[in-house]
């Protein structure tokens, strides 16, 4: 009696636990699923079904244990009817999963059509015999088996003759397809579902051996049938039949634990691309709430406490497993602000505003991409790369470990970035530097960098909770290091510029003081004398003088004059520029303008016109100054080039000596390289170069067409 009580006890904790685990996996898919498709709902309805099936077993356990007669027929409808559909449901879940539904074409879909039309006709026939059937196959009339239900064939039963070889071969095939899976559509959701396959593998193993033991149950109730047959369980066989259902009922909790891990940790029904690391957690507190739930109803029922006092304990069990769910929730949310600790502290940007070298990173910014790999991604290694306009505002990636070198090609890249939609894909870590991931960046004006993500520490997969902090941390660290080395270099070129202004201003006074007025005064003082013609002579000399001097200062004094892109357009502007300016400092000049690339030139503002004409002077500017070196007989060919390519691409090629080894950090008078640079990317534009020693030099300047066009 004491091994049936322990027996009585697990079989009770056992269907408890696998029904509230087959409850709770059901309501997840369909509150997480990320599109609630005729798919997700049959996943559901599968589980509900087997979490019926338990909830009937678990009825008919307890009452079965106060007396076994006609009250146990109002669980049996419950019972069979999610006995009937889970097998189909499973097997229609696996295929939906393996990708059957993808492509009408492909051969997952041939080697199953077939067989699924046919599995789907048994179920249709099983839920006739279920309504035709009255009573059903096991009616319980007091304490005799009745098997006289019809249609029947032989004297058995036609529902309990399909069944069997229904649910052997619904979870044949469904291990059959997961063997054999169709190709995956998106190549993110590979490494899932590699890893997830185990788990599924698993539980239709599980569940094709409770199967095999179904058909050997019945089998053996069929050969060994006569009226007394349920009595003979009951008074003589019952210690064998319990370690029977126990064994079938460990089974498919074997099942519905692999199930969940590969639902919770891998998203194989929620539609999801990437895990959902709280979603992990929860299933571990499911698991534990549903063993002490089922572990105190079990206890309870075997040694036959009262009802009220179970309830009572169980109440307990309840509250005390939320009350640790909440102290764990809290440890987590205390383990979560240490790590975005260093993402809000303060950043010190006034500091880095009055820092003299506009070529650094925030301070802080290193430390800060090394917490979010390290502490919060868990990732070996981690490489931040501007891309666009921000990639001439940010000295060099952020790299962890620091060290690592990151030289890669990003065209491949920018390539599968075209629309904001692309979050993640795979790489290739031999080209990327370790990186198996690569996270696209954006803003407004589009694509702005790449975050690249090696492998995790516990070589375990990143959740959707993970890939969006990468993001977002990514988007936010490139922000505030171009915006800190903008205001650098602008506070720079403004010292720069009061620093000129002093000067002229001091000059100008000298000039004017010392020279220009003294040449005035004897001037006048010669013409007012009644001189000779000598003496008006000189006057005049010294009034032409005056006016050079005057001529030449005002020359050098900036100039406030406005541009002639707003009347001329850009390219007019410029071949005028080059014309007046430069054609005497080059040996030829050709122009490589598509008529597209003008038209659209022509519709750019005024102000950001400006800012590509003031850049593509200084290349010229380079150009002619540096393109001969010490040699000053050297021939000298410019070529300037405009194309459309979803924008305006202008270049400007020589092919000189190429520019000298060190650039200046700032720009000499206000008009250097990595101001242009910066004011490229002030209007969303892009300042390259590209410099190739006794070859000459190229710089490309290129303003998409979403920085100043709307359509």
């Amino acid at each position: 009696m004491i091994a049936l009580e322990i027996l009585y006890c697990a079989l009770i904790m056992v269907s408890l636990v696998n029904s509230i685990l087959l409850i709770w996996l059901g309501l997840t898919v369909l509150l997480n699923a990320e599109r609630r498709d005729w798919g997700i709902g049959l996943a559901v309805g599968g589980l509900f079904a087997g979490g019926a099936v338990f909830i009937g077993q678990s009825a008919v356990l307890t009452e079965s244990r106060i007396d076994i007669g006609p009250q146990l027929n109002v669980w049996w409808p419950l019972v069979w009817t999610g006995l009937v559909i889970t097998p189909l449901a499973w097997y229609v879940a696996m295929l939906w999963h393996v990708g059957y539904w993808k492509e009408i074409k492909s051969a997952l879909r041939r080697r199953h059509r077939f067989l699924l039309a046919f599995c789907l006709a048994l179920l249709l026939l099983l839920a006739g015999l279920l309504v035709i059937a009255r009573p059903l196959p096991f009616t319980i009339t007091g304490m005799h088996l009745d098997l006289s239900a019809k249609p029947a064939c032989f004297g058995i039963p036609l529902i309990v003759l399909i069944y069997p070889p229904f649910t052997l071969l619904c979870m044949s095939l469904s291990l059959y397809a997961l063997l054999r899976p169709g190709p995956i559509k998106r190549e993110i959701s590979s490494p899932a579902r590699q890893r997830a396959r185990p788990w599924i593998i698993t539980a239709s193993l599980a569940l094709l051996e409770v199967s095999l033991v179904v058909v050997g149950l019945l089998i053996w109730i069929l050969l060994h049938y006569t009226p007394n047959t349920f009595r003979l369980v009951f008074d003589q066989l019952t210690l064998y039949f319990f370690w029977l259902d126990l064994a079938v009922c460990l089974l498919i909790t074997v099942a519905v634990i692999s199930l969940g891990q590969a639902i919770v940790a891998y998203e194989i029904f929620t539609g999801r691309t990437l895990p959902t690391f709280g979603l992990r957690r929860q299933w571990h507190y499911a698991l534990v709430l549903a063993v002490g739930y089922g572990a105190v109803v079990g206890i309870g029922e075997a040694i036959s406490i009262s009802s009220a006092y179970v309830l009572i304990l169980a109440t307990g069990i309840v509250a005390a497993t939320f009350a640790f769910f909440g102290w764990r929730s809290f440890q987590e949310r205390e383990r979560y602000m240490r790590n975005l600790r260093p993402f809000v502290t303060s950043e010190h940007f006034y500091d880095a505003l009055l820092a003299m070298n506009p070529q650094t990173a925030p301070e802080g910014a290193a430390s800060s991409f090394a917490a979010l790999t390290h502490d919060l991604l868990g990732a070996k290694a981690a490489c931040l790369v501007p891309t666009g306009s921000l990639s001439s505002l940010v000295s060099a990636p952020l790299v962890y470990p620091a060290g690592k070198d990151p030289a890669m090609n990003l065209k491949e890249i920018a390539a599968k970035c075209k629309e904001p939609t692309a979050m993640v894909f795979p790489v290739d870590p031999a080209k990327y530097c370790g990186a198996i991931w690569a996270i696209p960046l954006w803003s407004n004006r589009g694509l702005m960098g790449v975050f690249f993500l090696g492998e995790k520490s516990d070589r375990g997969l990143y959740s959707q909770e993970e890939i969006e902090i990468a993001r977002l941390s990514g988007e936010r660290l490139l922000d505030t290091i171009a915006g800190a080395n903008l205001a650098q270099r602008l506070m720079a070129l403004q010292r720069q510029r009061f620093i000129e202004n002093q000067v002229i201003d001091q000059q100008s006074r000298r000039t004017l003081h010392d020279e220009i007025l003294p040449s005035l005064h004897a001037a006048m003082l010669n013409l007012g004398a009644k001189a000779d013609g000598d003496k008006k002579e000189e006057a005049l000399a010294q009034l032409a003088e005056v006016h050079r001097r005057i001529s030449a200062l005002l020359r050098e004094m900036p100039s406030g004059a406005a541009s002639q892109v707003g009347k001329l357009g850009l390219i007019p502007a410029l071949r005028q520029m080059v014309e007046m300016e430069f054609r005497q400092d080059f040996t030829g000049i050709d122009w490589q303008i598509d008529a597209e690339a003008e038209k659209q030139a022509s519709s750019i503002p005024a102000l950001t016109g400006d800012v590509i004409f003031y850049a593509a002077k200084e290349a010229i500017r380079n150009a002619a100054r540096h393109g001969r070196g010490d040699d000053v007989g050297r021939a000298l060919h410019l070529r300037i080039s405009a194309a459309w390519r979803d924008g305006l691409e202008l270049q400007i090629a020589d092919d000189g000596i190429g520019l000298e080894p060190k650039p200046e950090p700032l720009p000499t008078g206000g008009q250097g390289l990595s101001l242009h640079s910066t004011m490229m990317a002030v209007i969303g534009g892009l300042l390259t170069t590209d410099d190739k020693p006794g070859i000459g030099t190229t710089m490309t300047i290129f303003l998409p067409q979403s920085s100043w066009q709307t359509g």
